[in-house]
């Protein structure tokens, strides 16, 4: 893994906002379109925000994300929801199509047909934006839960799987590691030094979700790390 470190979440959201626009950028120079999927959660707010504040042509973008919660798309808890009005809504130019996981919350056999429409309508992700969270997950990739334990899998050959979470609200739909992996470009973004902790000491610990992504010889994720 290379390790990109920095003195706090500003430097490094600067940092990232650069880096994604500039490799979108090069991909919509030899293609018709690019892709990028983001991660859920609070630790990616403050650059969807920088990066709805650039001046950068989104039409030929795809938008997605890594990972969502089984909830209405209003719902304060749906990811969809935060990445629409932080990111979405507030660019002034051109925007992304944006291609959700969640259409039908209360019946996971009709959602799949759809979630797995914005799969192919996205292909393989050219830029996948991971984050982690405090107990060792990314996506919605849990210690603990088998469904989990089967998206991690390079057994497991579909592109989404359903997951429980340990915490409200449980249902949850994430891409599958062998999915993510896919992506030209794997950025693990992070903050806090228990997270660093978690992947500077992985020998010291029991093993997490985050280890299949820190033992795959198949890839070299970015770290990109603040305090």
């Amino acid at each position: 893994m290379i390790n990109n470190f920095f003195e706090n979440k500003e430097q490094l959201e600067d940092k990232l906002k650069t880096i994604v626009l500039d490799y979108l950028k090069k991909v919509l120079k030899k293609k018709n379109s690019a892709s990028i999927l983001f991660s859920g959660g609070s630790t990616p707010i403050g650059l969807l925000k920088k990066l709805a504040e650039e001046d950068f042509n989104w039409e030929n973008v795809k938008v997605g994300l890594v990972d969502d919660r089984m909830v209405d798309l209003e719902d304060e808890y749906s990811n969809a929801r935060a990445l629409r009005t932080v990111f979405v809504q507030n660019i002034k130019g051109n925007r992304p199509t944006f291609f959700p996981l969640v259409f039908n919350p209360k019946d996971e056999s009709e959602n799949i047909s759809e979630a797995i429409n914005s799969v192919n309508s996205i292909g393989n992700p050219d830029i996948v934006l991971l984050g982690m969270g405090g107990d060792g997950h990314f996506a919605s990739l849990f210690p603990n839960d088998k469904k989990s334990t089967l998206g991690l899998s390079k057994e497991y050959p579909e592109s989404l799987i359903y997951t429980t979470a340990p915490d409200h609200p449980t249902n949850r739909i994430s891409h599958s590691w062998e999915y993510l992996k896919k992506a030209d470009k794997l950025i693990l973004f992070a903050t806090g030094k228990s997270k660093l902790n978690i992947i500077e000491k992985k020998e010291e610990r029991e093993i997490l979700p985050i280890d299949t992504l820190l033992n795959d010889t198949e890839i070299e994720p970015i770290l990109y790390w603040a305090p």
